[in-house]
């Protein structure tokens, strides 16, 4: 199967899926708004112009004639695009079906308060032949917005976590130490990421 991935090409969630179909050898192919190389992605068509979707958002729009263009040369079997408002709004424009759609987060959380981004991101939904909310808290928002079940998968990426439940000396200075590798700002802000969350306490740790 020849599938085309329209996603930033150093988003953390680009590499797993392009290096599972990969694997399995399929042929792939990555449109890109960014120039950074990935593995296993050895039929890389980056734009002219690096985008920020923080910074730019009409570049997407301007970029819609050049990446139909491309989609249209590498013919896929299929179209996955990741982050409704950007990747997504460019991939729908391109009119190719099969045409599936990834919920990453920020692109539902952010858009729902804003009549015309909860427009744009219903415009892309609509239009998917697959949507794929990342958790069961997204899948419930894109069910509001009028996607029915039958085209909805709720797909994860996470981690084995008992590949980390290790035995650890127990603490007593009853103190919680966090690592949070994501950037720090909103809404993933410091304030928020150090709440604890409700009922939660690390092993060992007494609770607050």
């Amino acid at each position: 199967m020849r599938i085309c991935y329209i996603v930033h090409s150093q988003s953390h969630f680009a590499a797993p899926y392009i290096d599972h179909f990969a694997r399995r050898g399929h042929e792939i192919h990555l449109i890109s708004f960014t120039h950074d190389p990935l593995p296993n992605a050895v039929n890389h068509h980056p734009l002219p112009h690096d985008c920020d979707p923080t910074k730019s958002p009409l570049a997407y729009v301007r970029a819609i004639p050049q990446v139909r263009r491309l989609v249209r040369a590498i013919a896929p079997d299929l179209l996955h695009a990741h982050f409704l408002t950007s990747n997504g709004l460019v991939a729908t424009a391109s009119g190719f079906h099969p045409l599936v759609v990834s919920a990453r987060g920020s692109d539902v959380h952010n858009s729902l308060r804003h009549p015309a981004r909860r427009a744009l991101i219903r415009f892309v939904l609509h239009r998917a032949d697959l949507v794929n909310p990342v958790s069961a808290e997204l899948a419930a928002k894109v069910a509001v917005l009028g996607v029915p079940a039958a085209r909805t998968l709720c797909l994860s990426q996470g981690i084995e976590p008992d590949r980390f439940d290790v035995s650890r000396p127990v603490r007593t200075d009853g103190v919680v130490r966090l690592i949070c590798t994501r950037k720090l700002h909103d809404p993933i802000s410091r304030r928020r990421s150090s709440r604890p969350s409700r009922g939660w306490r690390p092993r060992g740790c007494p609770s607050t």
